[in-house]
């Protein structure tokens, strides 16, 4: 009799846990599918974010080093003018015009030599500004291709990201001639400021679907600006919650 009872209760816990298996199953899969969100999203997101500071960075760095510049800028043209108003006062006094005139001649080519340094230094921001911001680009997509080919068996999933602005730049000189004095565009904010969209889905694919049907989709953006307080400059976050 006794016998009998344990065969029942073992029959009737192997029909219980044979029952419950495939809601467990359920109960895992959407577990796993909700960290590889998380995780896919803390990578993607943290890629952006620390990457964008990294280019503001610098940026800023080649704006201070273009700044600093200024100073020479306004001595050489003052030094210009004096020269010029020599000649004008000289009353014809042939020493004197000589000596303006080849002063005027070398600090016309020591602006040659700075609006060179000048044009060089935003160039090469510009340069390597366009190179960073693909290569966020193509790291978000290199988590994508990680992560993808993990639940690539579970998921069929797409990917696309896009630049919403991409950072520039943001100076102007204050006059049209060499070796002019440059500052940051009224609009500098908006200029230098890099915003990147993602957006993502996926599908579980046939073969899962007869355990658990399941899709879903999201996108948000992110990025880093500029913001110069007096002589301070700051890096603000632009991004959405989530």
């Amino acid at each position: 009799m006794n016998s009998k009872l344990i065969r029942n209760e073992r029959g009737s816990a192997a029909v219980f846990f044979l029952s419950v298996l495939p809601l467990f199953f359920i109960i895992f899969i959407t577990l796993a599918f909700t960290g590889y969100i998380i995780q896919l999203k803390s990578r993607v997101r943290a890629t952006c974010i620390n990457q964008s500071i990294e280019i503001q960075k610098d940026i800023i760095s080649s704006e201070k080093k273009l700044f600093a510049l200024n100073p020479l800028s306004t001595a050489l043209r003052v030094g210009l003018g004096v020269a010029a108003a020599e000649i004008v006062a000289s009353a014809g006094n042939p020493l004197i015009i000589a000596d303006a005139t080849l002063r005027i001649k070398s600090i016309r080519e020591q602006q040659k030599n700075l609006d060179k340094l000048q044009k060089s230094i935003i160039k090469y921001a510009e340069i390597k500004t366009k190179i960073s911001s693909a290569k966020i680009m193509r790291d978000i997509y290199q988590h994508f291709s990680e992560m993808g080919s993990i639940w690539a068996f579970y998921l069929s999933a797409t990917n696309a990201i896009y630049p919403r602005r991409l950072p520039q730049v943001a100076v102007e000189p204050d006059f049209d001639d060499i070796a002019p004095n440059y500052g940051l565009t009224k609009d500098y904010k908006t200029t230098q400021q890099l915003v990147l969209s993602w957006h993502h889905s996926y599908r579980t694919k046939q073969t899962a679907q007869q355990t658990i049907d399941k899709d879903f989709d999201f996108a948000f953006s992110c990025g880093a600006g500029p913001n110069q307080k007096g002589n301070k400059w700051l890096v603000e976050i632009k991004g959405d919650k989530f």
